[in-house]
């Protein structure tokens, strides 16, 4: 059930060797998080250019090299099998004449919560794989919309989940993933899959944003940890940047970022 008509299917990235769980939901635990990609043509650049994404998972969207918008953690969470929030993008200006791409970076979010805790969202009945269903009109005509044709593949984000992090491995990064011309031809099939269930409605709350910046009110080598403390107790993400002129090593050591509210005496456990 729906709130407006789609041409859209839905589809997931399960033909990805390993992407696929095939199991019950319980034993499910989150992997890459998977670039849905799709191209088309418009023969001028629209008045009017619309993206109409629902995505249960937490997503991000890319139209030809660039993100669309500077939201983040969208959609908001609802119970997925009742009701399920689609997100309108303005992609306007970024569109041209000749060939397009739009490209999904597809998360867990509160849709595939693998965590075991006391609210028991890993028991939710909505559980499955990052899906989505994609429609893009131009001047009120649908121009693209997601099916088997569109592409799959990993990206560096190689583990998701929303009380367990991220791990994003460089070496797997892929330059250009989401400009018009990349070579997507080694990339696999989207495949069709069921809903969840729930009615398709328009998300209409303002949505998350990044609204202000930190910088460390200390700094402190605390064994073989380095602590940042940044005076406030907060909701938000860590941005960290390195310097170097030589290639990451495929055996380089891992960075770990850590979040917490108290130090303790072994920082390191």
């Amino acid at each position: 059930m729906t709130t407006r008509q789609w041409k859209g299917h839905w589809v997931n990235c399960n033909k990805i060797p390993g992407a696929s769980y095939n199991g019950v939901a319980q034993a499910r635990y989150s992997s890459h998080a998977p670039y849905l990609r799709g191209v088309f043509n418009l023969a001028s650049v629209p008045k009017n250019a619309t993206a109409y994404v629902c995505a249960p998972g937490w997503h991000e969207v890319y139209v030809n090299g660039h993100k669309v918008d500077d939201r983040v953690l969208a959609p908001t969470v609802t119970e997925f099998d009742h009701h399920v929030s689609y997100l309108e993008y303005d992609i306007a200006h970024l569109l041209r004449p000749g060939k397009n791409a739009i490209v999904l970076l597809l998360g867990s979010g509160w849709f595939n919560c693998t965590t075991r805790e006391v609210w028991q969202f890993y028991n939710a009945p909505w559980r499955n794989d990052p899906m989505a269903m994609v429609d893009v009109v131009c001047d009120g005509a649908t121009v693209a919309y997601s099916n088997e044709e569109w592409k799959c593949q990993n990206g560096p984000i190689t583990m998701n989940s929303l009380r367990n992090g991220e791990d994003y491995d460089y070496n797997q990064e892929i330059p250009g993933f989401s400009e018009p011309d990349f070579d997507d031809s080694s990339w696999y099939g989207a495949q069709d899959c069921n809903p969840p269930g729930g009615i398709v409605m328009k998300e209409e709350i303002e949505p998350c944003r990044t609204f202000e910046r930190f910088s460390p009110k200390r700094i402190e080598k605390v064994g073989a940890s380095i602590v940042y403390d940044f005076g406030v107790n907060m909701a938000g993400f860590g941005e960290i940047t390195f310097e170097s002129d030589a290639p990451v090593a495929e055996d380089a050591l891992p960075v770990k970022i850590q979040y917490g509210e108290r130090l303790y005496d072994n920082p390191d456990e």
